[in-house]
């Protein structure tokens, strides 16, 4: 009696990549495009997914449908849902994953588009969720990712957004200053019209002819009836009594300082050589400080 042979049965071919069938098979394999065009699939799929930055809210097979996720929320590849960014990133729409706000900016909410920039005075890391402050003795104009130390002959407060420069007549060498009492005054006799200046040597002696007191901007010139012949100083001399600089100021020699003529004297609290009241005189004499009864 003849043995029976049975004869093999070979399995469906599956349905290729970015393609699905029901039932498994290349029986019926539809493109994944023709359910929705942001969808795709692995070989043999019964079912496609949507692609990154799309969720299909659970829909599959025949029924599938993709939203692309709106800015601020993001979806990786197959997601049925987007999920919101957290703070210190954002998203654009249709975006697979959330990105670091960028050093410099921050966002403190979640579900954002767009970070924000730091304001002056705060800096940021990438990120971040908020600013923080600049210590004082720092510095930052905003958008930055770090504090700048202040330099020679500027100071900072807390939270600055620039470093202020120490007035004419001071000068500071130190970096990172945190306070305007850092900033040292010109000695006596000397003057700085230079603001932020860095050494003392910023500082210049006065010329003859003029003086000037601690912390001055610029050397003053020597007032009328008094003189000042040596350099670096704080003060002027003043004519002998009956002696003018003839309304002059600024000058360098006891010899600017001329006596008042015959029958003209010098009042007290100085000025110009006035003429004797009546019924007075010098007496032929110059350089008096005083006119002589007659």
């Amino acid at each position: 009696m003849p043995i029976a042979r049975s004869r093999s049965r070979r399995a469906p071919a599956a349905c290729p990549a970015n393609t699905y069938s029901l039932a498994g098979s290349t029986a019926g394999c539809q493109a994944c495009s023709s359910r929705d065009v942001n969808s795709y699939s692995s070989a043999g799929a019964s079912t496609c997914l949507c692609n990154a930055g799309y969720a299909s809210g659970g829909t599959t097979g025949d029924d599938l449908h993709c939203t692309q996720c709106t800015p601020g929320t993001v979806a990786p590849a197959g997601s049925t849902s987007c999920a919101t960014c957290q703070p210190g990133t954002f998203s654009d729409a249709g975006a697979a994953s959330c990105t670091p706000c960028s050093q410099g900016t921050f966002q403190k909410d979640p579900g954002k588009s767009t970070c924000d920039p730091c304001p002056a005075g705060t800096y940021s890391g990438s990120g971040a969720s908020q600013c923080l402050e600049c210590s004082a003795g720092t510095f930052s104009p905003g958008s930055s990712p770090s504090c700048t130390t202040c330099p020679a002959g500027t100071w900072s407060g807390p939270m600055a957004g620039e470093c202020t420069k120490c007035i004419p007549g001071t000068w500071s060498s130190a970096s990172g200053a945190t306070s305007v009492a850092t900033c040292q005054q010109c000695s006596p006799g000397t003057a700085s019209a230079i603001e932020g200046a860095t050494k003392e040597a910023d500082c210049v002696a006065c010329s003859p002819g003029t003086f000037s007191l601690a912390g001055a901007a610029n050397c003053t010139a020597c007032p009328v009836n008094t003189y000042q012949n040596v350099v670096g100083r704080s003060d002027c001399t003043a004519c002998p009594p009956g002696y003018s600089t003839e309304g002059q100021t600024g000058r360098t020699s006891q010899a600017d300082c001329k006596p008042c003529p015959v029958n003209k004297h010098l009042p007290a609290g100085g000025g110009d050589c006035v003429n004797c009241p009546a019924g007075t005189s010098t007496s032929g004499l110059t350089g008096l400080s005083q006119c002589l009864r007659t």
